[in-house]
């Protein structure tokens, strides 16, 4: 027998094996392989990441410049990966695809988003690798799906899947990041139900890898808090309305600096210079602010600031993800998002002492990134997981009260409900 005719017999005894099983347990079971193959490419992600900045800000050469000038460096580097690789896609195309290509991603713009994204990250730049992770492991279940020929109605499932094994590994909370991977294509929650399970069960097995590979995990020293009662959950609609309000003028102003940076007509290389270089002179007296506040946040129970030091913190901030997005820089908003909500957090403790930070600081992150995302369960399981604390229905009814609030606006513009999409 040739290694042709062997190969070909192989496949056709994978594809009978598979027949073998109901198909709902072949689809649970294709959920964990992607699961496992997504962990993977987070651990390799995330520790190319770690090994990447570190080079930068503290074992290479490039730690002893000015940071402007460094950010300047990283910026024109992006602009050479766009010039290169092409343009990664944004999270409105992955969530335009959800709906209206039966949930697939194209595997070839993977490379550009790992090379534009861990040069983005590294060299300081204000957004998160959930979003290229998402990509990339979405389209890596699109890919798998394609190679099993599972049917074209379960593409949609299998990609949702590797969505939610890059969130849920790369969040540490594999329930939170099922959810978000499923809430983020609609604005008025969660709608692909069929894709539960595997979501569930293909995020916690990139956590197991990930989190078994890797010193990967956030922890942020949030004040113990005794168990809520309803005043606390009064506090928490009313700070959740404040994050709202926050996200309403987070949109305008990001997408003002977004429309302005986008429609300059310089060389991706001349782009991505320029925005390194504010992003560098932007965070001169604030460093913080830099990067994708994941560690950064941590440093904000340490640091004083009267109200109005907080509350700049937070615009900085803000301005700098509009800089980092729109000079061609690619990654995620939801942690520098969290940044934001407990820079307003500790604003609003430093206006009134009376108030408990840490509820204000979690409440405000979960309406600020609610109002954005339209998340508000994931968002409320992520950040209850994450801070440790046991105040969920205080950050449930912020994330409701932002949810409600903020139905009329969005970001990403493709959101949209699945009655309205070409689904059958």
């Amino acid at each position: 027998m040739s290694a042709r005719d062997a190969g070909r017999f192989l496949r056709i005894q994978r594809i009978h094996a598979l027949r073998r099983l109901r198909w709902d347990n072949r689809l649970l079971l294709l959920a964990a392989a992607i699961g496992l193959a997504g962990g993977l490419l987070a651990a390799v992600y995330y520790l190319v990441l770690v090994g990447l900045t570190r080079w930068i800000w503290v074992t290479g050469p490039l730690s002893r410049w000015p940071m402007p000038v460094t950010c300047a460096l990283g910026g024109a580097l992006v602009g050479l990966a766009v010039r290169w690789l092409g343009s990664p896609v944004e999270i409105s195309t992955v969530v335009n695809n959800i709906h209206l290509k039966e949930g697939r991603l194209d595997p070839r713009r993977s490379p550009s988003m790992a090379v534009n994204s861990l040069l983005s990250i590294a060299f300081g730049g204000s957004a998160g690798p959930e979003a290229p992770l998402v990509q990339i492991c979405g389209s890596l279940g699109t890919w798998l799906g394609d190679k099993l020929r599972v049917r074209p109605r379960v593409i949609r499932t299998v990609t949702l899947s590797g969505m939610a094994a890059a969130l849920g590994s790369f969040f540490g909370a594999p329930l939170g990041g099922a959810l978000f991977a499923l809430e983020i294509p609609h604005r008025r929650g969660l709608e692909y139900y069929e894709a539960l399970m595997p979501a569930i069960l293909s995020a916690a097995f990139a956590f197991l890898v990930l989190h078994g590979l890797t010193a990967a995990g956030v922890h942020w020293p949030f004040p113990p808090h005794l168990p809520p009662g309803l005043r606390d959950v009064g506090l928490g609609i009313g700070f959740g309305l404040v994050g709202a309000a926050a996200a309403t003028l987070f949109i305008a102003l990001f997408r003002t600096l977004f429309r302005a940076l986008d429609r300059a007509p310089l060389h991706p290389v001349v782009r991505g210079a320029g925005g390194g270089l504010l992003l560098g002179l932007l965070s001169w007296h604030h460093p913080e602010t830099l990067f994708f506040s994941e560690q950064q946040i941590a440093l904000l129970f340490s640091a004083h600031h009267g109200a109005a030091g907080w509350l700049l913190l937070a615009l900085i901030k803000a301005v700098a993800i509009g800089v980092t997005l729109g000079s061609g820089f690619r990654g995620g908003f939801i942690f520098p998002l969290f940044f934001i909500g407990a820079c307003l957090g500790q604003a609003m403790h430093a206006f009134a002492p009376s108030i408990d930070v840490s509820l204000a600081m979690l409440a405000i992150m979960a309406g600020i990134n609610v109002g954005v995302t339209k998340t508000p369960i994931a968002t409320t399981v992520i950040l209850v997981t994450l801070s440790g604390l046991s105040v969920f229905p205080v950050v449930l009814f912020a994330s409701l009260a932002s949810f409600l609030a903020t139905l009329p606006i969005g970001m990403i513009e493709t959101q949209a409900s699945r009655a309205r999409t070409a689904e059958g």
